[in-house]
């Protein structure tokens, strides 16, 4: 088989393309994961969204410190271990938790939110 991007030979298939998360997907988890975390601690989206990555997503490497593995590299599958990484640690927050609903637990969740978010304005 010969590599459609260099042109070498190699006897290795090509690597399935990865699923990429879908825009609802992102939709709940910067306007429900992490907006409602945002709101508990004080913080900005960005800013909960930075201490996630930081919390969730990072490695060391010996070689040059601490690596961010950047959220928008990851794929489907790998995004929603991390999501329920975050919602696991937000349920076990002392003084009773931080709920954070599923997907689908609520639909229209997001909708309402911001109906009420542009009525109080």
């Amino acid at each position: 088989m010969t590599c459609p991007h260099c042109g070498s030979d190699t006897d290795e298939p090509p690597a399935p393309p990865k699923k990429r998360r879908s825009v609802q997907a992102n939709n709940y988890y910067r306007g429900v994961v992490i907006e409602l975390l945002a709101e508990h601690f004080g913080y900005t989206n960005d800013e909960m969204h930075d201490a996630m990555k930081l919390k969730f997503r990072s490695r060391f490497c010996p070689s040059t410190g601490l690596t961010i593995v950047k959220s928008t590299k990851t794929d489907s599958p790998d995004f929603w271990v991390y999501v329920e990484d975050i919602r696991r640690w937000a349920a076990t927050w002392p003084s009773g938790g931080i709920y954070i609903p599923e997907p689908n637990e609520q639909p229209g969740w997001i909708e309402q939110r911001q109906l009420a978010d542009t009525e109080t304005r």
